[in-house]
C-alpha cells in the first residue's frame, strides 16, 4: 500500500468527519440536558446559554452530513423573520464593521446588517480573482493603510458565517470589559495544529470550560491602530515563509493570529466567557 498523502480535501473531510461526531453528541446533549428558567427571549430563540451575540457557524458545521447544519440553518431563518429587529439599529459610533466577499451578491453578514438597519459598514474583496487566507489579512491592512477608516475601533467579521443578533451598539461595550487591544471569537479545537498555542490557550483560561478556550480568526474586535500593527507583523512575516504562521497548507490566518495572541497577551485575548462571541456548535 502506498503512503497517504495529507492534502487539503483529505483534511477537510478528516475534519468534518470529527465535527460530525462532535454534533451527534451534543445533539443528544442538547435534548437530554434542557435549560433553566431565567435565560434571554434571544438566548432562547437561538439555544445559547451565553450572553455573545455575534454568531459564528464555521464551515464543517454547515456541511452535509454533519446535523448540526439543521441548528445553524433555523437560526438564520429565525433572525430573518424576527420584525422586531428589522431595521431596528443606527450603525455603531466610533466603531467600523468590516467583512469580506469576493462575490457580487451580498452574503449572509451584509444581509444580517442590512436587516438590522445598518448602512456603513465596509465589504472589501470584490475585486479579488482569487481567495485565500492571506486576504484577511492584506485586505484589511491596505484598508486601514489607506486612511479610509476614521473609526478609532474595527470589529472584523467573516461573510458568510456569521449572524449578529442584537444592538451592534453594545459591541463596543463588550469589549471594552475585556481589558485588551483586540478580542477574539472562541473555539474548542487546535486548528491549524500548534502544540505550543494550545497549551498556552489552555494556559490563560484555565478557570473557564474547555470548549470556548481558544482563538479563532472568523471574528475579532479591537483598536484600530492596534490592529494595524499586527496586520503589519503578519503580513511581513508571511511574506518571508516564517514558521509560525505557515501551516502543512501555506499561510494560515488563524495561526498567525494564535501566535500573536501567544507572544503579546494580555493585549490580545480570546472571548472565553462569550461575552460578545459565541461559535456556534453543540456548545453554543
Amino acid at each position: 500500500m502506498g503512503k497517504r498523502v495529507l492534502t487539503l480535501s483529505n483534511y477537510a473531510r478528516m475534519y468534518a468527519h470529527y465535527t460530525y461526531k462532535l454534533a451527534l453528541r451534543g445533539s443528544r446533549r442538547l435534548g437530554r440536558l434542557p435549560f433553566q428558567d431565567g435565560r434571554t427571549s434571544c438566548q432562547k430563540m437561538y439555544g445559547l446559554g451565553y450572553d455573545g451575540f455575534i454568531l459564528h457557524c464555521p464551515g464543517p458545521q454547515r456541511l452535509h452530513p454533519n446535523p448540526f447544519r439543521r441548528h445553524w440553518a433555523k437560526a438564520c431563518r429565525n433572525f430573518f423573520k424576527d420584525k422586531t429587529l428589522c431595521g431596528r439599529f443606527t450603525d455603531p459610533a466610533n466603531l467600523t464593521i468590516i467583512t469580506y466577499n469576493t462575490r457580487p451578491e451580498e452574503e449572509l453578514l451584509e444581509r444580517c446588517l442590512r436587516h438590522l438597519g445598518l448602512k456603513e459598514f465596509v465589504v472589501l474583496g470584490r475585486e479579488l480573482k482569487a481567495w485565500n487566507w492571506l486576504s484577511k489579512i492584506s485586505l484589511v491592512y491596505d484598508y486601514l493603510e489607506s486612511g479610509a477608516c476614521n473609526t478609532d475601533y474595527i470589529v472584523c467579521l467573516d461573510g458568510d458565517d456569521v449572524l449578529i443578533v442584537s444592538d451592534p451598539n453594545l459591541i463596543l461595550k463588550r469589549f471594552h470589559e475585556a481589558k485588551c487591544k483586540v478580542l477574539f471569537c472562541n473555539t474548542r479545537g487546535n486548528q491549524p495544529p500548534s502544540q505550543e498555542c494550545w497549551d498556552f490557550e489552555n494556559s490563560v483560561a484555565m478557570e473557564h470550560d474547555l470548549y470556548h478556550r481558544h482563538l479563532n480568526a472568523g471574528g475579532y474586535v479591537g483598536r484600530r491602530a492596534y490592529v494595524h500593527e499586527c496586520l503589519k507583523e503578519i503580513l511581513d512575516h508571511a511574506h518571508l515563509e516564517s514558521p509560525w504562521c505557515i501551516s502543512p497548507f501555506g499561510f494560515d490566518d488563524q495561526l498567525a493570529w494564535r501566535h500573536l495572541h501567544r507572544r503579546y497577551y494580555p493585549d490580545i485575548k480570546v472571548d472565553v466567557r462569550c461575552n460578545l462571541f459565541v461559535r456556534f456548535d453543540e456548545d453554543r
